[in-house]
């Protein structure tokens, strides 16, 4: 179930590329249950209002995504305590 996978989770990474619907759902659940979310998008994609004040980490191919993923997860890490 998609639910106890977002409970077991420490940090959820959703890439809104595409505006699929449930990663907006997997975002609300996730900022319910207290969890670190790094949204992710292509350059270009459509920032609805809903989330659109959260932190969004665009990209513009699989190149140009891989390091700063790397570093944007890192990050996250460290900030929630989780590595140091």
């Amino acid at each position: 179930m998609v639910t106890n996978v977002i409970h077991k989770a420490k940090v959820i990474v959703a890439d809104l590329t595409g505006e699929r619907p449930a990663s907006y759902y997997v975002i609300g659940l996730a900022h319910t249950l207290g969890k670190p979310v790094i949204i992710l998008a292509q350059t270009g994609t459509t920032r609805h209002f809903d989330i659109a004040g959260y932190k969004w980490h665009y990209w513009n191919s699989a190149e140009d995504l891989q390091p700063k993923f790397e570093k944007i997860l890192l990050g996250t890490m460290i900030e929630s305590g989780f590595v140091s």
